[in-house]
C-alpha cells in the first residue's frame, strides 16, 4: 500500500486537527520535500503537536522521518511513470496562460487605479507568497509608485499603527488564509483601507471577508507540480499587472 492510500485509509479514525493534516498533504503533497513542520502546520490551520500527533498516527516517529518517506514515495513514483513529465507540466502552463487573460478586467482596472495613486501600497506575501509580493513591491517603485513590502507576519503587524484607509494593502496568499495576518487585521481595526485586495489561487479564501476585492487566480488543482508552481501564478500575474500599468 502507497502513503498517500495508507493516509487515505487512515484519516476518518484521526482526530480532527489530524485529519486537516491529512486533507491538506493529500492536496498538496508534491511540495512536502521543501516543507518544514512549522509551515505544514500553518498551511494545515493547526499546532506542530497536531503535525507530530498525525505522524505517529501513520507509524512515524516524528515530521522527519514522514518527510522523508513521503520523498521516497514521491521520487519512486516519479521514476514509476514513463509519461514525458517535462512536455506535461509546459502544457498546465499553456492551459493556465487563457485563464489568467480571462481575468476579470474591472478588478484588474481597480488594482491599477489604486496602486497608482499617490497614497503609500502596502504589500503583504507571506513564505510562498513573498515572490510576486516583493516583485510587486519593486516594480511600483520603479515606476516612482511608493510601495512597502514585508513577508514577515511579526513585521507586517507593525505597520498597523501607519496605514491609513486612504492608503492601499494587498495581500498575496495562495490559500488566502487569514492565518499569517491576524495580528495586523485586529491592529488595523478602524483604519482599515477601502482600497484592499487579495491576490490568491483560493475561490474560497477566508481572507477575503477582510477586502474590499479579491482576484482569484488559476491553477489551484495544478500545484502538485512543482515546488516553484505555486509562486509561478502570481509572478506571472504581477509580470502582466506591471506591464498593463505601464502602457496605461
Amino acid at each position: 500500500m502507497d502513503l498517500l492510500t495508507s493516509i487515505k485509509n487512515k484519516r476518518d479514525s484521526m482526530a480532527v486537527s489530524e485529519q486537516k493534516v491529512a486533507d491538506y498533504l493529500l492536496e498538496n503533497y508534491g511540495h512536502i520535500e521543501s516543507t518544514t513542520i512549522t509551515r505544514l502546520a500553518q498551511s494545515a490551520h493547526v499546532s506542530t503537536s497536531a503535525v507530530l500527533r498525525f505522524c505517529k498516527t501513520m507509524g512515524y516517529q516524528g515530521y522527519k522521518d514522514f518527510r522523508f518517506a513521503m520523498a521516497d514515495f514521491l521520487h519512486l513514483q516519479s521514476k514509476n511513470t514513463n509519461a514525458d513529465t517535462y512536455a506535461d507540466f509546459l502544457k498546465n502552463y499553456q492551459q493556465l496562460l487563457p485563464k489568467l487573460a480571462d481575468l476579470p478586467r474591472d478588478q484588474i482596472n481597480k488594482l491599477i487605479t489604486a496602486l497608482s495613486n499617490d497614497r503609500p501600497n502596502f504589500i503583504f506575501g507571506i513564505y510562498r507568497s513573498a515572490i510576486p509580493a516583493q516583485d510587486l513591491t519593486y516594480s511600483l517603485c520603479d515606476l516612482n509608485h511608493l510601495s512597502i513590502y514585508s513577508s514577515n507576519s511579526v513585521e507586517a503587524s507593525h505597520y498597523a499603527g501607519v496605514v491609513n484607509p486612504e492608503d492601499t494593502i494587498v495581500f498575496f496568499s495562495i490559500t488566502g488564509s487569514k492565518y499569517n495576518f491576524t495580528s495586523l487585521i485586529a491592529g488595523l481595526n478602524d483604519s482599515f483601507p477601502k482600497n484592499s485586495f487579495l491576490i490568491t489561487l483560493n475561490p474560497n479564501a477566508d481572507l477575503s471577508k477582510y477586502c474590499s476585492e479579491t482576484i482569484v487566480l488559476p491553477g489551484l488543482t495544478n500545484t502538485q507540480q512543482s515546488i516553484i508552481d505555486l509562486e509561478s501564478i502570481p509572478t506571472l500575474f504581477v509580470e502582466s499587472l506591471i506591464n498593463y500599468m505601464h502602457e496605461k
